[in-house]
């Protein structure tokens, strides 16, 4: 982090928010290149021509295991946009695949449920 960051970061908050905010109490700043686990990037980062060849394959899923998460969106990998997107798609296979056992699940403990409440 240096001086010049803060002022940097100072001056975009006051323009958008007021002299107040330009001002910070505490400032964080990260080095992604830093960081030993992820090499530079907050998001897992496929070499050029890689998410368009193998993208699939990172969303297909594994007998019950389904993936989700940024790296595996079909829009805007590497972003809370893809993350949601991922996790929505995740979850409605998960529904397709399991729906029947899951909603006899649900409805066995949601009558099991319903006699705790009623005292039965």
């Amino acid at each position: 982090m240096h001086d010049c960051d803060v002022a940097i970061v100072g001056a975009g908050l006051e323009r958008v928010f007021g002299p107040p905010a330009g001002d910070p109490v505490m400032y964080f700043e990260k080095d992604w290149s830093g960081e030993p686990y992820s090499r530079g990037s907050y998001a897992g980062v496929l070499g050029p021509g890689a998410w368009t060849g193998y993208g699939r394959a990172l969303r297909e899923p594994v007998d019950r295991i389904h993936w989700a998460g940024t790296e595996t969106a079909t829009r805007w990998m590497g972003y809370l946009d893809g993350a949601i997107q991922s996790g929505t798609r995740a979850g409605a296979e998960v529904i397709r695949a399991e729906g029947a056992a899951l909603t006899a699940a649900a409805g066995a403990w949601a009558a099991h449920a319903a006699r705790i409440v009623s005292g039965g």
